[in-house]
């Protein structure tokens, strides 16, 4: 008996497809070079550290200054502009707080105006008074802080000072000229300061508030006061 063939499908079996590919792996972050710092954001950088004080010294020390400002006359006489030098000496004692110092000032005020005079022609004369006024000052600054515990160390200031000053007045009556006339003298006074100083660079910045005065009783200007009200700035270089 002979075998009977069997037809065979026509339909091909459906191929499975091959399991899809996992996704790579992403690579492990690289670690920092060892020794270099990792940059910080530019908003989270920190400030640096705030500047060492000034190391205080063992011993005294010395200061020079050059001081400039207004000087309002309490008189008649004209606001003026005034330098002063000041040299002086930080003693080493009570916290370094007192310091001795010569100081010399120089102003030129001037003063014009009229006066009636029964003497002269047409009753009235008008004068031109120009001064040159020198003040010496030794005393000494006492700082009210001990320096260096706050930014700005308050200091007041006492002197007695003698006062020099020259007097130079011209005057006109009538349309005509009085001869020029001068005077020179002396006489003593007394000074009161008060401000602060701030350390800058070598030396630190000051700035005062002066009241001097002295009793004038010339021939040129009278019986009259050589009363001024000064506020200066300057900078002291400290040795």
């Amino acid at each position: 008996m002979l075998p009977v063939p069997v037809k065979r499908s026509e339909v091909a079996p459906k191929e499975t497809p091959p399991p899809a590919k996992p996704p790579p792996a992403e690579p492990p972050p690289a670690e920092p070079d060892e020794g270099t710092a990792e940059e910080a954001p530019a908003d989270e950088v920190e400030p640096g550290p705030p500047p060492e004080p000034r190391a205080p010294r063992a011993g005294p020390g010395l200061f020079a200054g050059l001081h400039v400002g207004p000087a309002f006359a309490l008189s008649p006489l004209s606001t003026s502009v005034l330098p002063r030098l000041e040299v002086g000496v930080e003693l080493p004692w009570a916290q370094r707080r007192i310091r001795p110092f010569f100081a010399v000032a120089h102003s030129r005020p001037i003063h014009e105006g009229t006066q009636d005079d029964d003497r002269v022609e047409g009753g009235i004369w008008s004068h031109d008074l120009r001064q040159s006024e020198w003040t010496f000052a030794l005393g000494g600054w006492v700082a009210l802080l001990e320096p260096g515990t706050t930014p700005v160390t308050p200091e007041v200031a006492i002197a007695p000072v003698a006062f020099l000053q020259r007097s130079r007045i011209n005057g006109e009556a009538g349309g005509a000229d009085f001869p020029e006339s001068r005077e020179y003298y002396g006489k003593g006074g007394v000074l009161l300061a008060a401000g602060g100083r701030y350390p800058v660079g070598p030396g630190e910045v000051a700035a005062h508030l002066t009241w001097h005065t002295s009793k004038l009783d010339g021939v040129v200007t009278g019986d009259s006061s050589a009363m001024q009200l000064m506020l200066t700035a300057g900078y002291r270089l400290v040795f």
